[in-house]
């Protein structure tokens, strides 16, 4: 199984999430689309040992495969001399090579016969442990046989306890008779199999060198040897294996932009509505991911962390895969949980993020849709463990079982939080990409109030790519005809448009959705021929109780009314509602329209609202010297910087010769240097113009 990353092309995924909690279901949907923009060398050189032996005497010498594995120069130390070495044959998932050395008449140890190995037999495991701080010299651990096992991913091994360190690997475990019964294999020592030693039977061996046309090598006279005369045979025979190799190879550079909406369901004994319905909450995200063939993550930058400390959306749907056949694996790690004090957004909304990437409801910070944290109250140490194994293989597509858990180390039998699940992962072999996913799990936060326990499901499936171009290409169509259409709406006028938004709101004048038909008609071209009707309207809904009707009322004053609703738009300018901000844009404009002089002062006074400034400084500068004194008045009684900042490049732009004094004032009096300048620069300005 390897990930097909190929430039340009473009994979979208559908993701669901759902989550129970305090009698209520949280569900989160949203998709990721993964662009492939290229692939780069991350070839990372290396240096490692192990051990091998001779197996043939022109040069033939057995080791285990992943001591040779991604190697790009071998180089054998046997009795006091240097060869360089190439392989002729691996496999990974037996764990064994064969290399050969230029060499003639070299020592061959004998074999013995592997099936007939007995429990207590006592071995022993020769190799250059630890060379780096041991040295080149061979070393012999002791010990006995404690069994045979069947692992997932090599088959038949045997147990041994005799210490295997790294640099072991390759070498002979032999008994008593001076017979090669194993070939030790120390990458069999994991976090699964602490302090517990395993050798590859030489029967397997001897099957590879009979493909290989290597005569096998002898059972030797079986006579029992003391330890110094089997340390005497094996030591001429018994090799030194210096590797250097290269790893990594591609790295693909990988775009995702994504977004997902939360949204929450009360259970139907325990719904209570109050006020209006509630409506998503969308988050957008975007980013990149290096990433290799084998989903190993090198490189993440980016943002669109899912709710439910579920971790990065732009690496849900990337898991590493297996190397060498494997059929299991995974793995532990150490992360750590940060307690933060937030807003009041529910029992699990501060749970934080934490772990390491690359597994599982990954860890990073928790939901997008709860407030930022003040503080970090606490830090508590974790493990996350996570373990995947091949399940059946139907056609192109294989299924992976994936167990997941984390848990803080702060209590064993009451942690602040665990997570633990399984899922199913299905992947597609001739895609290179995973095409679904099915996890469910557990959340439990325990903390001195008790445990709030949160059950947990996430699904996702790869969409088909015809599927989502024609998706892609029926929403551009219909964005282009909304364009179309709302572009009518605006400048063309329409009798039959307002006559069917008249009936609506005449039909079902008491309706607490009258805004939306109100809200439409705002959106619509002026019909002189409908302009009382309309007015008459907006008059009618201006004081509703609806604060949506009666901005909107507010906005069809100021849109169609003509200089007969100049003291209406004033009283606008005046009513400072946040609602009414577009209503007030509309009713200003007008009013400058209408050379209105008696309003430029509440026109003038809006640059004291925030959220007019900016919208309010255009209309200003747009009317022109018929502004100036009014805004000279302005200045006369504002003492807040960011309104002064704003009069200063008003008249910056309008400003005459009377402007010339305040400003100077300004530049002399003003304690900020900053405004000074500002207001020496509108000074040169307006003299030169």
């Amino acid at each position: 199984m390897r990930y097909r990353w190929a430039k340009g092309d473009q994979h979208v995924y559908a993701l669901t999430v759902e989550a129970d909690r305090d009698g209520s279901k949280s569900i989160v949907r949203g998709s990721c689309t993964y662009t492939v923009k290229g692939v780069t060398n991350d070839v990372q050189e290396s240096e490692s040992s192990g051990t091998g032996f001779v197996v043939g005497t022109d040069g033939y010498i057995a080791t285990c495969a992943h001591v040779v594995e991604d190697a790009t120069h071998i180089e054998v130390t046997l009795d006091g001399r240097k060869y360089a070495a190439r392989v002729l044959f691996e496999d990974a998932k037996k764990d064994l090579a064969v290399i050969k050395i230029d060499a003639r008449r070299l020592n061959v140890l004998s074999f013995g016969d592997s099936d007939r190995v007995q429990l207590l037999q006592e071995i022993q495991a020769f190799g250059f442990p630890l060379s780096t701080l041991l040295g080149t010299g061979l070393k012999a651990n002791s010990g006995k046989v404690a069994g045979t096992v069947d692992l997932p991913e090599h088959g038949r091994q045997i147990q041994i306890d005799a210490p295997i360190n790294p640099g072991n690997s390759g070498g002979p475990v032999m008994n008593n008779e001076g017979q090669v019964v194993g070939i030790a294999s120390s990458k069999l020592v994991n976090s699964v199999a602490t302090a517990v030693g395993f050798a590859v039977p030489v029967n397997e061996l001897k099957t590879i060198l009979g493909r290989l046309g290597v005569a096998v090598p002898g059972s030797g006279s079986g006579e029992k040897l003391e330890g110094v005369q089997l340390a005497a045979m094996a030591k001429p025979s018994v090799a030194f294996i210096k590797v250097e190799s290269a790893s990594g190879g591609e790295v693909f550079d990988i775009g995702y932009t994504a977004s997902f909406s939360q949204t929450e369901r009360s259970n139907r004994r325990n719904r209570i509505r109050i006020g209006p319905p509630s409506f998503p909450t969308t988050e957008r995200a975007q980013g990149n991911i290096r990433v290799t063939s084998l989903g190993q993550i090198v490189g993440f930058s980016g943002d669109g962390s899912l709710p439910h400390v579920l971790g990065s959306i732009g690496q849900m749907f990337i898991d590493p895969l297996n190397e060498n056949g494997q059929a299991e694996w995974g793995g532990e790690s150490d992360g750590a949980v940060s307690i933060v004090q937030r807003g009041e957004n529910g029992p699990f909304s501060g749970i934080p993020g934490f772990g390491r990437r690359g597994f599982g409801p990954r860890g990073f910070p928790g939901s997008p849709f709860s407030q930022p944290a003040d503080k970090t109250l606490q830090t508590i140490p974790a493990k996350e463990r996570v373990d995947y194994r091949l399940g059946q293989e139907v056609g192109n597509r294989i299924s992976i079982h994936k167990t997941y858990q984390f848990i803080t180390s702060d209590s064993e039998q009451n942690p602040y939080l665990a997570i633990r699940g399984k899922g199913e992962l299905v992947f597609d072999k001739t895609l290179g990409m995973p095409a679904k996913y099915d996890y469910t799990g557990t959340l439990v936060q325990t903390d001195k109030s008790g445990s709030k326990r949160m059950p947990l499901s996430v699904k996702f499936v790869l969409r088909d790519p015809e599927e989502v171009k024609r998706e892609h290409d029926e929403a551009q169509t219909r964005a282009i005809e909304r364009k179309r259409i709302d572009t009518e709406k605006r400048n063309v006028p329409s009798i039959e448009r307002v006559d069917a938004l008249v009936d609506k709101i005449e039909g079902d004048p008491n309706s607490g959705g009258i805004w939306v038909p109100l809200k439409d008609l705002v959106v619509l071209a002026v019909v002189p021929e409908r302009r009382d009707t309309v007015l008459a309207i907006a008059k009618r809904y201006l004081n509703h109780s609806n604060a949506f009707a009666s901005a909107s009322a507010a906005h069809l004053i100021a849109k169609w009314g003509t200089e007969d609703q100049i003291d209406l738009m004033r009283d606008m300018l005046k009513n400072k509602d946040h609602m009414r901000r577009a209503a007030r844009a509309e009713a200003t404009q007008k009013l400058v329209d209408f050379n209105d002089t008696e309003s430029f002062e509440y026109i003038v006074a809006a640059l004291t609202d925030t959220g007019s400034r900016s919208a309010t400084e255009k209309v200003i500068i747009a009317a022109g010297q018929k502004m100036e004194q009014p805004v000279l008045d302005q200045l006369a009684r504002t003492s807040d910087h960011f309104t002064l900042k704003s009069i200063i490049k008003i008249l910056s732009q309008i400003g005459t010769e009377k402007s010339i004094e305040a400003l100077e004032n300004i530049s002399k009096t003003n304690r900020s240097r900053i405004m000074s300048r500002e207001a020496q620069k509108a000074i040169a300005t307006i003299k030169t113009r």
